[in-house]
């Protein structure tokens, strides 16, 4: 029989049923927790979501049990610091980031994780608990693909958050579009389309090239942000090339106009967030703009990207190659907003951007004048989150992943006054 948890335990027990490591989740009775599609396995250290084991990181899995074995209750930011890295200093981004990486995983429709404005986190779904149950298969074992970083902000959640939702949409937007106009005949039908990658792992956040022949894109795990690499492939037969051969955390691959070099972001602790670039026809790796994420080019020697300011505001900046003459085109109000991604409009005199308000909840996708003299305006569907924002390649659409309704989708609006 299962039984429904509830506000059961304060803060203060989490040291009784605190999962620090294998060990001491192992002497624990045989338990299951239900929850939505998932099913947490402690002895075996598994999540599953129907068949399919789902993909954490050790501290993650171990934050995530704490908080189902405490649903319902408020859990102390300090406590669960304590729990998860007894006799260890860490930063309270390292808690951040694995509230970040369950909410990816468990998505946010419904939300599983409430956040409680400077005190800690919450498991707001209704958890079954099944002791004895029978254990799914295991078909694949969980790997070790790299570890998070431990030493970032105590914002660092956010920069997860943002770049993990941007580099995907943006590619998938931007791929989309760029194929969608270069055709004039609609997409064939499904039975028609094809993989353009057969590789074993994770292939994400893919880019093309200006002429639309080269593909980018990080191969590994996570698929949003981790120890990926950085590959290529001649569109649309050519064998993936491997370009970088390291354990740097990775995003958001990007070709420069004349394709000869990939940039991307590497993420490093106390929010270093750098752009390195690597030679497209293969070469070293060579860091090259320091406090730089989710750079694109607006123009052959001009590049738009995200800065921070100050820990954690961030804003868009735009500069030469060189970085001499860069100045801000977005700056948010707040202290505590970010502006994460910007997408240059084709004539380069506009930016889309997406951002976060001072309690770091996705707000609309913002147009702004690339000239930085306004603020503009908010655009796409009204009071809707946006997570990615892209341009039709004759400028006369803008183009949003909007939850709008409740769900992620591809919005589009006629620029600069059309509705969504």
């Amino acid at each position: 029989m299962s039984n429904e948890l509830g506000p059961q335990r304060s803060s203060k027990d989490l040291r009784n049923s605190r999962p620090v490591s294998p060990e001491v989740v192992d002497r624990d009775p045989p338990q299951l927790y239900e929850f939505g599609p998932f099913r947490l396995e402690p002895a075996e250290r598994k999540l599953m979501r129907g068949t399919e084991m789902v993909t954490l990181t050790p501290k993650a899995f171990d934050t995530l049990l704490l908080l189902v074995r405490n649903s319902g209750h408020l859990l102390e930011k300090d406590d669960l610091i304590s729990t998860l890295w007894p006799d260890t200093f860490v930063e309270e981004g390292s808690l951040s980031n694995n509230i970040f990486l369950l909410r990816k995983v468990l998505g946010e429709d419904p939300a599983f994780i409430e956040t409680v404005p400077k005190r800690g986190y919450r498991f707001v779904g209704a958890v079954r608990q099944l002791p004895g149950a029978v254990r799914l298969s295991l078909e694949k074992p969980l790997e070790d693909h790299g570890k998070w970083p431990d030493e970032v902000s105590s914002r660092g959640r956010h920069l997860w958050r943002a770049l993990g939702f941007g580099a995907v949409s943006l590619a998938v937007l931007a791929i989309g579009i760029a194929l969608w106009l270069r055709n004039s005949r609609r997409p064939t039908d499904r039975s028609q389309w094809v993989a353009l990658t057969q590789l074993p792992d994770p292939v994400s956040q893919p880019a093309l090239s200006a002429n639309g022949r080269m593909l980018t894109f990080l191969r590994g795990y996570p698929p949003f942000l981790g120890p990926g690499q950085v590959y290529v492939k001649i569109l649309p037969d050519g064998q993936p090339v491997q370009l970088t051969h390291d354990e740097h955390f990775k995003m958001a691959p990007a070709f420069s106009p004349d394709g000869a070099r990939i940039a991307y972001t590497v993420a490093g602790p106390k929010f270093h967030w750098d752009t390195w670039v690597v030679p497209t026809l293969g070469g070293e790796p060579q860091p090259w703009l320091l406090n730089a994420s989710g750079l694109v080019w607006s123009a052959p020697r001009q590049v738009l990207f995200s800065k921070i300011a100050k820990v954690p505001h961030m804003g868009i900046v735009t500069s030469p190659e060189s970085r001499i003459g860069e100045r801000d085109v977005y700056s948010p109000a707040y202290e505590e907003a970010m502006a994460h991604r910007s997408f240059a409009s084709p004539d380069g005199k506009w930016v889309l951007l997406v951002e976060m308000d001072k309690d770091h909840m996705w707000g609309p996708c913002r147009l702004v004048p690339m000239d930085g003299m306004s603020v503009g305006r908010q655009v796409g569907p009204h009071k809707a989150a946006c997570t990615s924002g892209a341009w039709s390649p004759d400028g006369r659409w803008m183009y949003f992943s909007s939850n709008a309704g409740g769900l992620f989708h591809i919005w589009r609006q006629s620029f600069p006054n059309g509705k969504p």
